[in-house]
């Protein structure tokens, strides 16, 4: 009886503390979870696709676009994690642009699918 008296209180604290702080986390690997904004929206997902990067000097951009600000490089073994729904993709000046969260630069941005394989 005196431990489920005690665990009740942590178990409290411990939902009330995840109630009261904002999203805004990473869990590594295939869960990452993030906050993205587009012209039209401002999404929360669960990223469910990690990807190796498969080429070195890899840009990251800011866009999905050839003339998008660069914000890093990537290299070969770099992982990102990406989405799996409408948007997370891009077709733009002939090649396939995934939205994705880089672990190296702890920042969302854009990067050619040419350049990634699925891990």
């Amino acid at each position: 009886m005196i431990g489920k008296k005690i665990l009740f209180p942590i178990v409290s604290s411990i939902i009330i503390l995840s109630a009261s702080v904002p999203v805004l986390a990473d869990v590594y690997k295939d869960d990452v979870i993030n906050t993205y904004s587009t012209e039209n929206s401002d999404k929360s997902s669960i990223r469910t696709t990690t990807y190796e990067v498969i080429g070195n000097n890899v840009r990251f951009r800011e866009t999905p676009s050839l003339s998008g600000n660069v914000i890093g490089y990537l290299n070969k073994g770099d992982l990102v994690n990406a989405g799996s729904y409408e948007g997370w993709e891009v077709e733009a000046d002939g090649y396939t642009w995934v939205h994705c969260f880089s672990y190296k630069y702890e920042l969302n941005g854009w990067v050619s699918k040419d350049y990634l394989i699925e891990y």
